[in-house]
């Protein structure tokens, strides 16, 4: 690993990078790639190191005497493990840490960080030491409290319940107030956990999060989200989770939320660079802003991870506005694409909008993107799974209002009424509008 690379890990922040070589001497570091499944530290030992992960993922278990496995935590990418037993190297570890993919790790000696010696790096990784093991603490306290309430309507509600003054909506949509929107998170969170049990013989392909779920909700009470529907259904290891959000929406504050919920693609809502830069689909965001916003984001993300939206068929842009667009899509590290049509008053007429969307298709088939489904484009490789087994006609599972739920060939909507669905989100029957055959719907 180059010595610039672990600047970007929180525990080395701050130093320079000539002071990389010289710290991880100092701390007897030890780089050890690990496979999926196989075990880095046991339980029992003692005198483990601190680890950090620079690659790959590991779990945190403990294995009881009947053989029970309770996963008591993860680290990702940059996160540490098993500090606290570094620090006590006589007491014996209580927990397994476990790969759960392929990976890499740093192994370190952090009681040598506090042998005797006045170096900048020495100092800077103390602090930075510090303020992760406070944060782990925090996180610890809160989870204390999601999890004393005895039943599971308490333990929900004190998890979404956030301190006061932390804004659980988005000061630009103005739809729900915070007490509405908690209530609506609530009668999600009742939901999921109510339908649990009727699919429990079910694996999770793909996550989905429309339109909206990013600006209406920050990105911890998302994670929060995510959490219960892995702790409740059986999601398969590699379910893609895909979210549809405005690009004012990615930002510093939100990202490790959804890195750590394992986001895998933003679809990013666009519709041209009529004169010179994207404008935002959602009228609701600080357009003025969002050509900034998107324009670092796209610099910043090079995975297979960004796709856009990108409306066509629009009055008020025009031909060479909307190539525009198309082509600087194809510039950028974009590895999927939804060609939606604009509706409303602004919307052309047919034969208008079959031309732009024809010239598209010329446009990224040329750029090597490969249309998989009507309207919908991806780099090989890149298909978005969730669409993909919803038009092969896999079952599809909908939360929230107005969702639409395809399961053993029939077709069930929930209430778009709100008072309605807040009162009986865990009763089926309540909140159930229309269910038809898939035939009849289609």
């Amino acid at each position: 690993m180059e010595n610039s690379a672990y600047l970007a890990l929180p525990l080395f922040a701050g130093l320079a990078a000539g002071d990389i070589p010289a710290a991880l001497a100092a701390l007897d570091a030890l780089c050890r790639p690990f496979a999926k499944g196989e075990t880095l530290l046991e339980a029992g030992q003692r005198g483990a190191p601190m680890g950090v992960v620079l690659a790959g993922r590991v779990l945190i278990e403990h294995l009881d005497l009947w053989g029970n496995r309770t996963l008591l935590g993860r680290a990702a990418e940059g996160e540490l493990f098993a500090e606290t037993y570094a620090f006590l190297p006589d007491q014996p570890m209580l927990v397994s840490v476990v790969a759960a993919e392929r990976g890499e790790a740093l192994f370190l000696d952090p009681g040598k960080l506090m042998a005797p010696g006045c170096e900048p790096w020495r100092w800077q990784m103390m602090q930075n030491l510090l303020h992760i093991l406070a944060g782990k603490n925090l996180n610890l306290a809160r989870r204390s409290l999601y999890t004393a309430p005895k039943t599971i309507r308490e333990r929900v509600t004190a998890c979404l319940s956030r301190v006061h003054g932390e804004a659980l909506i988005d000061k630009r949509v103005g739809a729900l107030s915070g007490g509405e929107l908690q209530r609506v998170l609530l009668a999600m969170a009742l939901e999921l956990k109510a339908n649990a049990a009727d699919l429990a013989d079910c694996e999770v392909q793909a996550i989905r999060l429309g339109g909206g779920s990013a600006s209406i909700i920050n990105g911890s009470d998302l994670d929060h989200l995510l959490r219960l529907i892995r702790s409740c259904y059986h999601v398969a290891e590699n379910a893609p989770v895909t979210m549809r959000t405005c690009p004012a929406d990615i930002n510093g504050a939100n990202m490790p939320f959804y890195n750590r919920s394992h986001v895998t693609r933003y679809d990013l809502e666009l519709y041209s660079l009529e004169p010179l830069d994207f404008c935002t689909l959602d009228t609701l965001n600080y357009s003025e802003q969002m050509p900034y916003i998107t324009h670092g984001f796209l610099r910043a993300d090079r995975r297979d991870s960004m796709g856009f939206v990108l409306l066509y068929g629009k009055k008020t842009v025009s031909r060479w506005g909307f190539r525009h667009s198309v082509l600087e899509v194809t510039r950028r590290p974009v590895c999927h694409v939804l060609l939606q049509r604009c509706a409303g008053a602004d919307m052309l007429d047919d034969a208008a909008a079959q031309a732009q969307l024809d010239e598209a298709a010329q446009l990224l088939t040329e750029a090597g993107f490969v249309q998989y489904l009507p309207r919908r484009w991806a780099k090989p490789g890149c298909e978005d799974k969730f669409w993909q087994g919803a038009a092969n006609g896999m079952d599809v599972l909908a939360f929230g209002l107005s969702a639409y739920t395809r399961l053993d060939g029939m077709i069930t909507t929930n209430t778009s009424d709100l008072n309605t669905y807040l009162a009986h989100s865990a009763d089926y029957e309540q909140i159930t509008v229309s269910t038809v055959p898939v035939q009849t719907a289609e």
